[in-house]
């Protein structure tokens, strides 16, 4: 049998694998096999030490920091979750992080410069060359969240005059040429971007070839001040690989790529995931817990007040539950079929404002598709809870009114799910945080008032 088959890690999932070699160095940690450590850590990628770094509980993670701080890259760094680089900075000396952000790409050394106290930044950014100092001053006077914070300053230019030969030739000259880069832009006199010529098209041409004759006139560029998820749906939109960054007079300023798209994608998938949770900050398994607290219990305050509001209306009909007991058991269906349908109307309308698929004019014709499913999702359903609660009261009354009332319930919820998101959207709220505790309060409350109105009605 081939001795690779016995391996049990060929077969292991990469996340296996990482958990594995995390487990490795903490016993080896634990052991005070200091050589092992490091032995086992030599030679990751940056993105595996930095997963090794997360895994350690918080406090024995400070001290395996303080032991491998000499040989944690600055690329390692910036892989971080920023709750845990925020951590850990504090036990490299100035010198080291300096060092750390002169070898990175300037949009990987902003994240580490922006996660520095005010005292330390300073001292970084002293030890840093002038050159690199004012770079980065400029970067954090653009708005967080921008192109200009996501940007990467090193970029590759070129004259239209010149020819391909020319632009390879270049490149041996340029100091900071950047370390990924798939396209070199053509700019004028005012270093404005005029075209742009993927690196693939210069190597399929021969060198004499004038740059003029093949550069892509049609290049697309973003202002520094442009939101990074407007940035990303450009980049989706278009399935571009990088794009140039301009500034309020059009000139270049730098580039962002599509791995830092990725990113961004990510984090604000996540985002908006967040916040449909009731979760308005950042937070992290590895991040503080009385912060994640705090912001979860916002969210759970505004629904307890809904399920206040709730209880109110119910009190109003307290006469029809006490003669019929069998509505009590009953009336959660409604509410809860209600919130569960809009939530889903919710989730599908947060997403395509996101997306940009939701504009002025497919308002209408949205809040009518998902009317329309509501009407066959709530008629399929009530006629299910009729036929049960029927079968199990032999009442019909009881059986029609909690029917109507659960499909009245989710026609509200299809309507509201697609309608209150845009309203919010349209008034510069997010609707990612907003809609989701009106949605609740007016399911519930549109629920019960139907289901127990009804009742007071026909059965009273």
């Amino acid at each position: 049998m081939d001795e690779k088959n016995l391996d049990p890690t060929l077969h292991q999932e990469p996340a296996e694998q990482e958990l594995d070699l995390a487990h490795l160095v903490e016993s080896a940690f634990d052991a005070e096999m200091l050589d092992e450590v490091f032995s086992l850590t030599s030679n990751l990628h940056p993105a595996d030490m930095a997963d090794i770094i997360q895994q350690f509980p918080a406090q024995k993670r400070l001290r395996l920091v303080e032991l491998l701080h000499t040989t944690i890259s600055g690329e390692a760094l910036s892989f971080l979750e920023e709750s845990v680089r925020e951590q850990i900075l504090p036990l490299f000396t100035t010198a080291e992080v300096a060092a750390a952000i002169h070898e990175l790409e300037s949009d990987d050394a902003a994240l580490i410069l922006e996660d520095l106290d005010e005292d330390m930044q300073r001292e970084v950014l002293d030890a840093l060359p002038l050159e690199e100092r004012i770079s980065f001053e400029k970067t954090r006077s653009y708005p967080e969240y921008s192109a200009g914070r996501l940007m990467q300053r090193e970029v590759v230019l070129c004259c239209p005059h010149w020819s391909l030969g020319q632009i390879i030739d270049s490149l041996e000259d340029i100091e900071h040429l950047p370390e990924h880069f798939y396209d070199v832009y053509v700019v004028d006199d005012d270093n404005k971007p005029i075209g742009e010529i993927p690196l693939s098209w210069i190597l399929r041409h021969p060198r004499r070839t004038p740059v003029a004759k093949v550069m892509n006139p049609e290049v697309r560029s973003v202002p520094v001040n442009l939101d990074q998820e407007e940035v990303a749906y450009i980049f989706q939109r278009y399935s571009l690989s990088s794009m140039p960054v301009v500034d309020q007079d059009g000139r270049i300023a730098g580039m962002i790529t599509v791995d830092d798209i990725i990113n961004v994608i990510q984090e604000e998938a996540g985002d908006d995931i967040l916040k449909l949770g009731g979760v308005t900050q950042e937070t992290s398994l590895y991040g503080n817990i009385i912060q994640a607290s705090l912001s979860r219990f916002g969210w759970l305050f505004i629904s307890l007040i809904n399920c206040l509001i709730a209880s109110f209306v119910i009190a109003h009909f307290e006469q029809a539950l006490e003669s019929f007991v069998v509505l009590a058991f009953l009336m959660p269906i409604v509410a809860s079929m209600g919130g569960n349908a809009g939530m889903q109307t919710l989730t599908i309308t947060v997403r395509s404002l996101s997306i940009y698929n939701l504009r002025a004019g497919h308002v209408v014709s949205a809040i009518k598709r998902e009317l329309s499913i509501a009407a066959l999702n709530g008629l399929a359903l009530a006629l299910i809870l009729s036929s049960i609660t029927l079968l199990w009261t032999g009442s019909l009354k009881i059986g029609f009114i909690i029917g109507m009332a659960l499909l009245f319930n989710v026609l509200w919820s299809g309507f509201a799910g697609a309608f209150i998101p845009y309203i919010l959207h349209r008034v510069n709220l997010d609707p990612a945080i907003s809609a989701g505790p009106i949605m609740s309060t007016t399911t519930d409350v549109i629920g019960f008032s139907l289901f127990l109105g009804l009742a007071t009605l026909i059965l009273l």
